[in-house]
């Protein structure tokens, strides 16, 4: 009677893990980015620089800026090419002028757009661009340089990102006569009357006299700033008395495995990718996410992904890019060097009752996935071959919640 009962047990328990077994579903790509959008030059060498859901933004080798949108489902055109205002546009494949680079970064939300590039106007010096959409054309409605201390001459523009009519921009404030004095500063800038003007500067913690290349995320009153060169990711939170630090989340390992280096906000759900990070449970395997939830006004860690079971290699890092789109998440991986084809190039996961993966996002060829992005039920991928290619896949996802 023991025995029979133990194997029932055993039976109940096998039907259990079968029943819970996760299901992964492969998904390929619907249509592409064209390559070519705002190329003026033999070799095009694309760059995804923004998306919000309708258009993307992709940068060129040749100094252009190219709008891609839907032309039907699921086919995408390029509706236009934006060039810098302040130089005619270039002519067919030209050598690239280095006195006048045009094209990211950049950020796309709704009918604007800011761009960085050079200006002949402000000394040959970078500025901010914005284009504004009226009667799906975009015009150049305003030019601004970032303010910057009389001791530096001119500033580098490593990261813009919009929401609503605000905008984060990171920017380096550099001498040329002493290249090692720099200034970082990330500033606050908010639409008003069509026009941006600064608002804020975040005070960022530690020496900022130095280059810095954080990762920004912004949604509503919620900044979020990575610095994974200290394994640090700022939360900022803009209250009655401006843009406050409200927390400051560090990795659970003494090591740097790069926290920060991708970090993705929406709602009040923030996404940190490590992906260098060493997991004691399987240490062979390199690369994590840490998704954090505001609940009760606290920041808690809601739960750490990592390459789901089955699918470890050494091929890859998982969790070089991190995009995150209310439920969904999407976690991009970057191939080892020297490493053979692994066709997976994105996990996709879905918080049900906790996080699962759900889907695999595949491509045919051994791609460094540089950038992803995630708006609601469409995904971009923009991958590197080390070669003449760096295309963009467009993957148009299943309803929420439809997966297995």
């Amino acid at each position: 009677m023991r025995f029979a009962r133990l194997a029932l047990l055993g039976l109940a328990f096998l039907f259990h893990c079968l029943a819970s077994a996760q299901t992964i579903t492969p998904l390929y790509p619907s249509s592409y980015l064209d390559q070519s959008g705002g190329c003026f030059s033999i070799r095009c060498f694309m760059y995804l620089q923004g998306f919000d859901g309708t258009s993307a933004i992709t940068s060129n080798t040749g100094d252009g800026l190219g709008i891609q949108v839907r032309s039907g489902n699921p086919e995408w055109l390029v509706q236009q090419t934006l060039t810098n205002p302040d130089y005619p546009p270039p002519s067919q494949f030209p050598w690239m002028d280095p006195a006048r680079p045009f094209g990211g970064p950049a950020a796309v939300y709704g009918n604007y757009i800011l761009v960085t590039g050079t200006s002949s106007r402000y000394a040959f010096k970078d500025v901010v661009y914005m284009f504004a959409r009226a009667n799906n054309l975009w015009t150049h409605r305003q030019t601004f340089p970032l303010q910057r201390p009389a001791e530096f001459d001119r500033t580098i523009i490593t990261d813009i990102v919009m929401d609503g009519d605000q905008a984060l921009i990171n920017g380096v404030r550099a001498s040329d006569s002493s290249p090692s004095e720099m200034l970082t500063r990330v500033e606050v800038y908010k639409r008003a009357n069509g026009l941006y003007g600064r608002r804020a500067v975040l005070p960022l913690p530690g020496d900022q006299n130095q280059y810095k290349d954080y990762e920004l995320a912004l949604k509503g009153t919620i900044a979020v700033v990575g610095d994974p060169d200290n394994a640090r990711v700022h939360v900022f939170e803009n209250r009655p008395d401006g843009w406050i630090r409200t927390r400051t989340f560090v990795s659970d390992l003494a090591a740097n495995g790069r926290f920060g280096e991708s970090v993705s906000l929406s709602g009040t759900t923030i996404a940190i990718a490590e992906p260098a990070r060493v997991n004691a449970s399987d240490p062979a395997h390199l690369g994590g996410i840490h998704v954090y939830t505001k609940r009760n006004s606290q920041w808690v860690l809601e739960q750490r992904l990592q390459t789901p079971a089955g699918y470890e290699t050494d091929a890859f890092t998982f969790g070089f890019r991190v995009a995150l789109s209310g439920d969904r998440l999407l976690a991009g991986n970057t191939l080892q060097e020297n490493s053979d084809s692994f066709p997976t190039a994105a996990f996709l996961f879905e918080r049900r009752d906790r996080w699962q993966s759900v889907a695999t996002l595949q491509l045919d060829s051994s791609l460094v996935t540089e950038q992803v992005a995630l708006v609601g039920s469409t995904a971009i991928l923009r991958g590197d071959d080390f070669a003449y290619n760096n295309p963009g896949y467009v993957f148009e996802l299943p309803l929420l919640w439809t997966l297995p």
